[in-house]
């Protein structure tokens, strides 16, 4: 967050990224195409109705997870990463965990490839940067047509004057914390098509997440809402849910949620006009998306003493805390799935 005052499936061939497109951009058609490449006719027999079986829980499918999820916090927020810092190489080890996460979790690829590079400059700065977000898709199964973007930066500061900022908090929280969710979805089906980002260069000034918006893998006008993880490790008991001040209709479905959370799901940060510090609208990358028009709901923490300092360390994340807010994560982006309007935004 900003300063607040292998797998096989790894790339899809160019038809089947072509197939994807069409189907956000017009919603209609189904799944069963996919089978067919170009060119060659629809198969003449279907495979038989397969009997009716339970599925899977996400919520025990998370909480079995629990260790490897931790294991990926430590990781990524170890000093062998450096801080994550934009263009670092511990920031290429990130991305490419990342990526193979979103691989294992069978999340497909939008071209050119899990990683979307993009440049940038940055304030008092002559010199362009490299950025690279990474993204990948799981397609929708009753209205694939609509999106939810589930986001979390994966960038910190580096290392200033000699110490590793290593931001497990801020934030490989959230960017552990969305490939969690998709492995947790796994064999799940879902209505709408969820679009996981990790983004890069955050702390920049929100540069990845505005690069996703200025040229999205999809069309933004089939986006519905952006769920944005940031800071999700330390809640203390509270984990603060951002968004239905600008968007009403998101109240009631956050409501439901914070009825069922395993950690205190608090409404607000979000009203405009509120005073410096409180209105936490334009401090992580769903800012991005609501400057585009498109809804959002950000869930993080308050400030805590280690925030941007080199003592935001693994060591003192609580587990038990860090896994209640990926649940409470998880049974939003249920909930945003069935509950959206059929209208979209």
């Amino acid at each position: 967050m900003q300063t607040r005052h292998a797998s096989a499936r790894a790339h899809p061939d160019p038809a089947s990224a072509a197939l994807l497109r069409a189907v956000l951009l017009g919603g209609a058609l189904s799944l069963a195409s996919w089978a067919c490449a170009p060119g060659q006719a629809a198969p003449v027999q279907v495979a038989p109705v397969q009997a009716a079986r339970s599925q899977p829980d996400p919520l025990a499918a998370l909480a079995a997870d629990s260790a490897f999820v931790l294991e990926d916090l430590r990781w990524l927020s170890s000093d062998e990463l450096q801080g994550r810092a934009v263009g670092s190489e511990g920031s290429r080890l990130a991305r490419t965990r990342l990526a193979q996460r979103f691989a294992d979790a069978g999340l497909e690829a939008l071209a050119p490839g899990y990683e979307h590079a993009f440049r940038f400059t940055r304030r008092n700065e002559a010199e362009e940067r490299t950025g690279v977000n990474v993204v990948a898709v799981r397609p929708g199964t009753g209205r694939p047509g609509r999106v939810i973007v589930v986001s979390g930066h994966y960038d910190h500061v580096g290392v200033r004057d000699g110490e590793v900022y290593n931001g497990a908090d801020d934030n490989a929280s959230g960017a552990v914390g969305i490939t969690a969710l998709a492995r947790a979805l796994r064999g799940v089906p879902l209505r709408h098509t969820v679009v996981f980002a990790a983004f890069d260069a955050e702390e920049s000034g929100l540069r990845g997440a505005r690069a996703y918006v200025a040229e999205p893998p999809v069309p933004l006008d089939s986006v519905d809402v952006n769920l944005n993880l940031d800071m999700v490790a330390r809640t203390a008991g509270v984990l603060w849910a951002g968004g239905a001040s600008h968007t009403p209709t998101l109240r009631p479905i956050l409501e439901d949620v914070a009825s069922r959370s395993p950690v205190e799901l608090r409404l607000g940060h979000d009203r405009p006009g509120a005073p410096e510090g409180d209105d936490w609208t334009g401090q992580s990358d769903h800012r991005a998306f609501h400057e585009a028009g498109i809804p959002f709901i950000y869930l993080g923490v308050e400030d805590h003493p280690d925030y941007h300092h080199p003592t935001d360390d693994f060591e003192r994340v609580v587990p038990a805390e860090f896994m209640d807010a990926l649940r409470a994560a998880l049974l939003t982006l249920l909930a945003l799935d069935q509950a959206l309007p059929p209208s979209g935004r």
